[in-house]
């Protein structure tokens, strides 16, 4: 499943294109567009690329984004100047039949 390349005594893991794509959550064509480094490994016709898994998690730590809270839960704990309406109004007799 996985390949392991060890140079300089520094342990590679190398994903497969599905592996990588799984593990980015999305499809390998739309790996193939985010242009992450590979290598090419193979002879001639049958090359394949393999991701360095190492790069795949930067890749997807570079992108992580804090969680900015939205207006409403902003004023929790503040005096929060949104009031609240009832909108049921009783009708009145008339109406009924």
């Amino acid at each position: 499943m996985r390949e392991v390349l060890n140079q300089h005594e520094v342990e590679m893991v190398m994903l497969r294109p599905a592996e990588a794509a799984k593990l980015l959550g999305v499809s390998t064509k739309q790996l193939c567009r985010l242009k992450l480094p590979y290598v090419n490994v193979g002879a001639r016709q049958r090359v394949t690329r393999r991701y360095d898994e190492a790069i795949v998690m930067q890749f997807l730590e570079d992108r992580r984004c804090e969680f900015v809270p939205s207006r409403a839960e902003s004023t929790v704990g503040r005096n929060p100047t949104i009031e609240i309406i009832d909108f049921t109004v009783p009708r009145k007799s008339s109406l009924r039949r």
